[in-house]
């Protein structure tokens, strides 16, 4: 366990400033899909609240 660790240690140490932009620019895409996800999510409660409204208002007892 420990060589493994030791080993990440030394490879990303070269690498750091390339994974620190590349994490920087996914997390920023993901933030955006959540964001979409989010509104989509919102949007689609609303219309089926709407419709179950209206479904329940014309019906008659």
């Amino acid at each position: 366990m420990l060589a493994i660790i030791s080993l990440n240690y030394f490879r990303y140490k070269r690498n750091h400033n390339k994974i620190i932009k590349k994490w920087e620019k996914e997390k920023s895409k993901n933030k955006m899909v959540g964001n979409i996800i989010t509104i989509v999510y919102i949007a689609l409660s609303a219309i089926f609240c709407i419709g179950l409204a209206i479904y329940i208002g014309d019906k008659k007892w």
